[in-house]
């Protein structure tokens, strides 16, 4: 049904405007329009929310698969056939190979490379963002730096050795991205 009204225009001439008045059927397809387009957002909310639970259960899971599996068998290997607590000597892999006999530098590099292809899945994994790299710094924190730091030597040695320059790089990557961050943490303290 079209209503008329009155109205003047911008010189101020009276003109007649029809407009349309909206009858029951197009209010309903309206308000349906509306409730689905707001459906629709809240679904599209509750997948993202859902992702996002869902990437932090798997890193939760992961990690404490990580942490209290071969990489705690490893860190043990270390310390009871080379005599080296990578986590609480403060050695380097260089201290370390001049205080072991020569044969056991294999064994070494064995296990230290057992390690860092771990550590390399945990960080290439946190890149992709399959883990969550907060969830994954709270965990790690300190034994990837720790290693990392330590173990600078044995990185230069494999590379060397295998003619890759690119090995142990997401190691190296979130090792000195979050030591930056620590000590950005720890100026903003002061």
């Amino acid at each position: 049904e079209l209503c008329v009204a009155n109205a003047r225009c911008s010189w101020g001439r009276a003109v007649r405007r029809e407009s349309c008045r909206m009858d029951f059927a197009q209010a309903v397809n309206l308000a349906s329009a509306v409730a689905t387009s707001v459906a629709a957002i809240l679904i599209y909310l509750q997948i993202r929310s859902d992702r996002a639970w869902d990437r932090l259960e798997t890193s939760h899971n992961i990690l404490n698969e990580f942490v209290s599996g071969k990489l705690e068998d490893t860190l043990e290997l270390l310390e009871q056939k080379l005599g080296w607590d990578i986590l609480h000597d403060n050695k380097t892999y260089e201290d370390v190979v001049r205080e072991i006999d020569g044969a056991l530098v294999d064994d070494l590099d064995r296990l230290l490379r057992r390690l860092f292809r771990r550590f390399e899945a945990l960080c290439i994994s946190m890149d992709h963002r399959i883990v969550n790299e907060a969830t994954c710094r709270e965990y790690v924190f300190s034994l990837l730096l720790t290693l990392y730091a330590s173990s600078k030597g044995f990185i230069e040695k494999e590379r060397t050795r295998r003619r890759e320059p690119q090995i142990f790089q997401f190691v190296e990557k979130y090792a000195t991205k979050w030591q930056q961050e620590a000590l950005r943490e720890r100026r903003a303290l002061k």
